[in-house]
């Protein structure tokens, strides 16, 4: 299987230029590397400005510098009021309670928590799961 591939960390300018000196004195990468791959670089640079040019203005509408090529960030989720996680939390617990009981306790529970709220439903429901 072949290795998953890590992601390019971020690095400032500087960074980079510290590690390719780094690189180059460990003697991982040579001169000729770094100048092979900065005039590669340039020709993908010209090869899109020429494409671009055939597009006509049409082509700069799909290009928004910078911001335009990173990655758009999930939106974060909606907070959740406290009220709301407590529900939630209670609703998980009356399910957990109830999972392990027969349809006929199951119909007791649904009852006891009608007239008594989900709190004594639980307790209710915990109380017969022990005793069967």
């Amino acid at each position: 299987m072949p290795k998953r591939k890590t992601p390019f960390p971020k690095l400032s300018p500087k960074e980079a230029h510290a590690a390719l000196r780094w690189l180059h004195a460990l003697g991982k990468v040579t001169a000729s590397d770094i100048a092979g791959a900065l005039k590669h670089r340039q020709q993908l640079v010209q090869e899109i400005k020429e494409r671009l040019e055939q597009l006509g203005g049409e082509g700069l509408r799909f290009l928004r510098g910078p911001e335009g090529l990173r990655r758009r960030s999930r939106k974060a989720p909606k907070r959740v009021s406290k009220a709301a996680r407590a529900a939630w939390r209670t609703q998980g617990r009356y399910m957990a309670a109830v999972r392990r009981l027969s349809k006929a306790d199951r119909a007791k529970v649904k009852a006891i928590r009608e007239q008594s709220g989900v709190l004594a439903a639980i307790a209710a429901a915990k109380k017969l799961a022990t005793t069967h």
